[in-house]
């Protein structure tokens, strides 16, 4: 039923970390997702698919016992634009994503227009969060911020995207 291309994230199960079981559980799709974008136009870059994909996820540092999950999708207000966004979980397996993404990650780069966002991993380094991502399919760009929290989305509190092989 609907478009058999659009995205969305899944969950599987392992015992050992080595062999995993596929569910066929949907834990989160663009419908969920207040900002990203339900019906792209079938002529348009993701040719009628929605965007969402490239799963990261970690313990939330400020909710204990709670979980993180970093993803991209197609905003709505930039479309075709793609940003980070981030969803919280207490089980693994339910998941609410915020009501924005990461506006930070549509700025321009040094290296021009930014489109496609994808890849997004949080590390804490130094005392500040770390958050790379690819851009435009081969790029790798990276942002920080000192806030106490890795979901904090506005895009003042973290920097402007630095480019990786510039460092």
């Amino acid at each position: 039923e609907g478009n058999k291309r659009h995205q969305r994230i899944g969950v599987a199960t392992s015992t050992d970390l080595n062999t995993w079981t596929p569910a066929d559980t949907v834990v989160l799709s663009a419908p969920s997702i207040l900002w990203a974008k339900k019906n792209p136009p079938t002529g348009g870059p993701y040719l009628g698919a929605q965007q969402l994909r490239d799963p990261f996820v970690m313990a939330d540092p400020v909710h204990p016992g709670q979980w993180l999950m970093y993803f991209v999708a197609e905003d709505s207000l930039h479309s075709p634009k793609m940003a980070v966004g981030v969803a919280k979980s207490t089980d693994l397996v339910h998941w609410t994503a915020l009501e924005k993404p990461f506006s930070s990650t549509e700025r321009p780069t040094s290296q021009g227009a930014t489109n496609i966002v994808e890849s997004p991993h949080v590390f804490r380094r130094n005392g500040q969060w770390w958050m790379p991502y690819t851009v435009n399919l081969d790029q790798v760009f990276f942002e920080t911020s000192a806030s106490a929290d890795p979901a904090d989305t506005v895009a003042a509190h973290w920097t402007n995207p630095v480019w990786l092989r510039g460092v």
